[in-house]
């Protein structure tokens, strides 16, 4: 990534490279402060290869940081700004970190004291740990000393096959697992990503979701710098806030979740703000949610896609000239930079394109992870005998090569003896014009000693009926449409403020289940 950079401000010095609410920099001036702190951190000397945290919000501080552990030899692990004491401890331990460079405090939130309680702020030489270096305004955080700036030279010095990152993952496990990320991988694919979305030298990307995740930090960053393009990067997602920034910089690539596809629309900030600049990038899972980000919001070339952190962002994606129908309902053909296949997870035979019927394991090979860090149960269990990586997300492939992703293997239901896949049962619920979100999931009622297919809605702002009603004309709309078996046994009505959540931010079925389901009115648990 040095190397890259390098180029980057070496070819296009006078271009933008980053905008921020508070800055905005040329290729030459962000490379400029990124081998500054560059040569700080080599100063503090840690062996190359050693971890440092950064526990900072979206930024040009964390984006420059990013890049200035990488050009000094090191390795960023960006840490979740939603963790606490105890999730920083184990972040510690489980990341390797040497030490952390943090933003004071962030929206409310006081991450000294946070760091404090957590014994991380302060140095401690016994444990060969460097403390905390709190980083809230100038060209470098507090405690690091000012040194002559790296140079090629040094750049030249991080080969492809070092680790340029550790990136926890996402899931809702206790302690998620650390995903190990190496300079070619983050290289070779955004660099494919961009290219299918046919990047330009005009384009510039809004990305608002938090970077310390791998849609961040191994998706839109590298894409970004591979492709010589603009980073608009906002500090947090507000709806009107945001379409203001995107219409104020002419954004044209669209980092949209389907979650924020939602919020843009209902605050109808597409006619608030000109967002009209939008052509491409990946948009949400739901073929709802792609619906409004193509029709509603005007990203009328945005892209359908399908990866990981372990793949070094999105292996599969949609193309400009695609169809709609293909848009919203696959995930589009593999890069060249990975393969990909589903398995079945009974037999491990891999299950031939074209049937739909035939779900099997999402498998992949090419640029992937070479592991979780010190996590030897994980890695066994992550990868197949022949050396692929097993997403554990559930889908198929059809003729033309495109894949239908169909949910994670773990949620797959059994419901009278037959598979179902939520994700599928999710796409016909919110196709119905009423409906704006719907979770499936199987939960064991009383009145049943197996699972039950249950799906929870979110009804569009404008629709005005209770909850009886919705699931008559939601079961009988379905039934006209897909086998009885997918249609659920029991709907939940939630306003959009009730949606659980996990810590990381993706929906909780379990709490929905467990506050919604379990705690209906007795009359009302047979429905």
């Amino acid at each position: 990534m040095p190397a890259v950079l390098d180029a980057y401000a070496e070819a296009y010095p006078e271009r933008t490279l980053l905008v921020t609410e508070d800055r905005t920099m040329t290729a030459a001036e962000f490379a400029g402060c990124v081998r500054l702190l560059a040569a700080s951190f080599e100063a503090l000397g840690l062996p190359r290869g050693s971890a440092v945290g950064l526990l900072m919000p979206n930024g040009w501080r964390m984006t420059t940081a990013m890049l200035a552990l990488n050009y000094a030899g090191l390795v960023a692990a960006p840490l979740n700004t939603w963790y606490r004491t105890a999730e920083l401890a184990t972040a510690r331990r489980k990341a390797k970190l040497k030490a952390i460079v943090a933003t004071p405090s962030f929206y409310g939130t006081d991450y000294q004291a946070i760091l404090h309680d957590a014994n991380l702020l302060a140095a401690d030489n016994d444990l060969g740990w460097l403390g905390t270096y709190l980083w809230s305004e100038g060209e470098l955080p507090d405690g690091l000393t000012c040194q002559k700036s790296l140079t090629a030279h040094h750049a030249a010095q991080v080969a492809p096959e070092d680790v340029s990152m550790h990136v926890f993952t996402s899931g809702s496990s206790a302690e998620p697992k650390v995903v190990v990320v190496k300079h070619e991988g983050l290289v070779r694919n955004p660099y494919e990503m961009g290219r299918r979305w046919t990047l330009n030298s005009s384009d510039k990307i809004w990305f608002a979701a938090p970077m310390f995740f791998g849609f961040g930090c191994v998706n839109a960053l590298p894409v970004a710098l591979t492709h010589g393009v603009t980073l608009c990067l906002e500090e947090r997602f507000d709806a009107l806030t945001s379409a203001q920034f995107i219409a104020a910089n002419r954004c044209t690539v669209y980092y949209g979740l389907g979650p924020m596809t939602r919020a843009l629309v209902a605050a109808d900030a597409h006619n608030k703000f000109d967002i009209s600049s939008l052509r491409t990038g990946p948009i949400g899972f739901s073929a709802e949610d792609k619906r409004l980000a193509v029709e509603t919001l005007g990203v009328t070339g945005a892209s359908s896609v399908y990866g990981l952190t372990e793949s070094y962002g999105n292996c599969n994606v949609t193309e400009p000239g695609d169809s709609l129908d293909v848009v919203l309902n696959t995930q589009g053909t593999v890069n060249s930079t990975h393969r990909i296949r589903c398995v079945d997870p009974a037999s491990g035979a891999e299950i031939a394109p074209g049937d739909p019927t035939q779900l099997g394991e999402i498998q992949l090979t090419g640029c992937v992870t070479p592991g979780y860090l010190d996590d030897d149960a994980a890695n066994a269990a992550s990868f197949s005998a022949d050396g692929w990586f097993r997403t554990g997300d559930l889908g198929w492939i059809d003729t033309d090569g495109r894949l239908h992703f169909a949910g994670r293997l773990k949620e797959v239901l059994k419901i009278n003896g037959i598979t179902i896949s939520p994700a599928e049962v999710e796409g016909y619920v919110e196709n119905h014009p009423w409906v704006a979100e719907a979770y499936a999931f199987g939960w064991n009622l009383e009145s049943s000693s197996e699972e039950t297919l249950c799906c929870a809605i979110v009804l569009e702002d404008s629709v005005r009926v209770d909850l009886e009603e919705a699931r008559s004309q939601l079961r009988t709309w379905l039934r006209e449409r897909v086998s009885s078996y997918k249609v659920p046994d029991l709907f939940v009505m939630l306003s959009p403020g009730e949606v659980p959540l996990t810590a990381t931010g993706k929906v909780s079925k379990r709490l929905i289940g467990e506050r919604y389901v379990d705690s209906r009115p007795a009359v009302d648990r047979v429905r």
